[in-house]
């Protein structure tokens, strides 16, 4: 619960006034998997620098409008109505994050239930629920549910004290239908005392 004060990683119908805050973080995250260098942007150099600085100097992005938190609670109640139980999503992995060690860049998840994370730093993602475009795999998604589940989070980490918290938005042990989360655990368990925390020296 976020009043508890032990996790930053907040459930989506405590943040809907900020849910873009939240998308702004997940689009940096994936492009920092992407990363594209062009030159001619970082040296200024080329017809093409100068005519992204001309648009930079005379283009002002235009405010969102601010939302309304009860219209905003009432699409979340609805989409909730339409939450699955036993759907088979996909998920995208941090290949360098030491709780994904010995798996690829996606994973199929069983999700179940209507809490969706939100996540931001300084809170670790290390797996994270894909866009809404690809995110069923098998099972019934519903249009509603599927655009409130996408881009959350499914496996997050975050330090506390000297230790840490590994948050799973499912049981990823599940009658021991998929390896792949199950490993997601066994790295918690094993790796997760020496990679992710501070355990202090008694000298």
């Amino acid at each position: 619960h976020k009043d508890r004060g032990l996790s930053a990683v907040r459930l989506r119908r405590d943040v809907l006034e900020t849910l873009p805050v939240y998308a702004e973080y997940v689009a940096r995250e994936r492009q920092a998997r992407n990363i594209a260098v062009d030159p001619d942007a970082i040296w200024a150099t080329g017809e093409r620098a100068a005519t992204a600085t001309q648009a930079a100097a005379t283009t002002k992005p235009a405010a969102p409008p601010k939302p309304d938190k009860d219209e905003l609670s009432r699409q979340d109640e609805w989409q909730r109505r339409f939450s699955p139980w036993g759907s088979i999503l996909a998920a995208t992995l941090d290949a360098e994050h030491w709780l994904c060690f010995g798996l690829g860049e996606r994973l199929p998840v069983l999700f179940g239930g209507s809490a969706c994370y939100m996540t931001k730093p300084p809170v670790q993602t290390p797996v994270r629920f894909v866009e809404a475009s690809g995110l069923r795999l098998s099972g019934l998604l519903w249009p509603e549910a599927r655009d409130r589940i996408a881009d959350t989070a499914y496996a997050t980490v975050e330090s506390v004290g000297y230790g840490q918290i590994v948050l799973f938005a499912g049981d990823p042990t599940f009658r021991g239908y998929f390896e792949g989360p199950i490993r997601l655990l066994l790295n918690a368990v094993l790796l997760g005392p020496g990679a992710g925390t501070s355990t202090p020296l008694p000298w």
